[in-house]
């Protein structure tokens, strides 16, 4: 009788596990950054990320809603890049440095920096067009690299 009732308990286990085959964390996409754990796959740095760890992080300033929402800015490594990851859109925006700001005249989107003294808070915007839309103080902790080229 144990027998039979351990047998009918195995084939229940079996029979509820096996419409299962899709593994947690398995959602890779085209570049292999897992989306589930945060990944999102950066041009300018060309490898997964999870860009509120590894770049500049800027709330929210105009918002008529009862939530702050976020946007990232990932660097290049010689910072004459950034890449935005804007809250709602289904890609990411790269704008090229001229000097304390990162544009492209093909949107309306870029990033100031105003400079202090090394050691001091910096203020980082991020406007559309003349309207700031997100703010952050930077994650950086030394003076921006001034590379030529990309």
């Amino acid at each position: 009788m144990k027998q039979m009732i351990l047998f009918i308990g195995l084939i229940l286990l079996v029979g509820c596990n096996s419409g299962r085959t899709e593994r947690v964390g398995n959602d890779r996409d085209d570049h292999g950054c897992i989306g589930s754990a945060g990944y999102v796959w950066s041009v300018v740095r060309n490898q997964c990320v999870r860009p509120w760890e590894v770049g500049l992080q800027l709330e929210e300033v105009t918002t008529n809603r009862s939530y702050q929402s976020g946007a990232s800015g990932v660097f290049s490594t010689n910072f004459n890049k950034v890449e935005l990851f804007l809250p709602g859109a289904d890609s990411s925006l790269i704008l090229k440095r001229f000097g304390d700001e990162w544009k492209d005249a093909q949107t309306p989107w870029r990033l100031v920096r105003h400079p202090s003294q090394v050691g001091k808070q910096e203020l980082w915007e991020l406007l559309e067009g003349d309207v700031v839309r997100f703010q952050a103080k930077p994650i950086l902790t030394q003076p921006l690299y001034e590379a030529e080229g990309n």
